[in-house]
């Protein structure tokens, strides 16, 4: 059953990435630079690292596991956002509009280990 999970979950992110390789060949579209995005990627990277030390903290005041678990997926969503800052600029500032897709790739792949070991039973870390 699991298996089938990462299998279903592994075709949808070949399916995606086939669409984005055709859609640059025969359309020639790329990805616009975004300063928006910009923008909501710098407040998410300011905002998520205090975000999960006021979770961290109360989940640890509570005893609440599922507290601390959520505070480590903030603290995750941080990294995300540096990636996706990374990408956005790269594109925006210098015209590298493969960066974008490229930090999507590398987002996705840190997505499919997550699923694997959450799927697996994970690791924990208390």
């Amino acid at each position: 059953m699991q298996s089938g999970k990462i299998l279903n979950g592994n075709s949808i992110f070949c399916k995606e990435a086939d669409g984005l390789i055709w859609r640059f060949r025969l359309h020639g579209k790329i990805s616009d630079p975004s300063l928006f995005g910009i923008i909501i990627a710098i407040v998410s990277l300011i905002t998520m690292p205090i975000l999960f030390y006021l979770k961290y903290r109360t989940g640890r005041e509570l005893g609440s596991r599922s507290l601390i678990a959520d505070s480590k997926e903030t603290l995750v969503c941080s990294f995300l956002s540096l990636a996706l800052l990374v990408g956005l600029g790269l594109n925006y500032f210098f015209g590298l509009w493969q960066a974008d897709p490229i930090i999507g790739f590398v987002i996705v792949g840190y997505l499919i280990k997550e699923g694997r070991e959450t799927l697996a039973g994970g690791e924990d870390e208390e």
